[in-house]
């Protein structure tokens, strides 16, 4: 008989720990489904905004100085107006908000490269104080300006 007190004790003394473990399990789930949905859309934004950088390289590095190029065949960007173009193109080629940082023509003079970040809002995150993400982008193109081979 006494057997049957001891283990009716030792249930009672065990009944709130399921509520216990069942709330660590939930907020466990809603963790792990926040870091899914905000690192997903974090991901297509960096993706988008990757495809709109490389859109913005391509339309800056179109923007040679002409009077250097007849004068000595050197292939050199109109600084403004390339920096400007990229941010247009950026807008307009990306979903997210997009914030082109520099538009630089690379050492070998070839390449034109436009550095932006993007700027994605979170969902869940914002419970642990993380409010936006901010992927770094990096686009690249040939800078280049009238025919590139004969018979063009």
């Amino acid at each position: 008989m006494r057997l049957k007190h001891v283990i009716a004790d030792v249930n009672r003394e065990e009944e709130g720990q399921y509520v216990i473990l069942f709330l660590l399990v939930a907020v466990a789930l809603i963790i792990m489904v926040g870091l899914v949905v905000d690192g997903g859309r974090a991901y297509a934004a960096y993706r988008q905004a990757q495809i709109a950088a490389d859109a913005a390289a391509q339309a800056a590095a179109h923007q040679v100085n002409q009077d250097a190029f007849f004068a000595a065949n050197i292939v050199a960007l109109r600084m403004p107006e390339a920096m400007m173009v990229a941010q247009e193109y950026a807008d307009r080629n990306s979903r997210v908000p997009l914030e082109v940082l520099d538009v630089y023509v690379n050492p070998d003079g070839a390449t034109v490269t436009v550095e932006a970040r993007a700027y994605v809002e979170t969902y869940f995150l914002r419970l642990a104080g993380i409010r936006r993400v901010r992927p770094r982008v990096v686009g690249h193109a040939v800078a280049a300006w009238g025919l590139n081979r004969e018979g063009e």
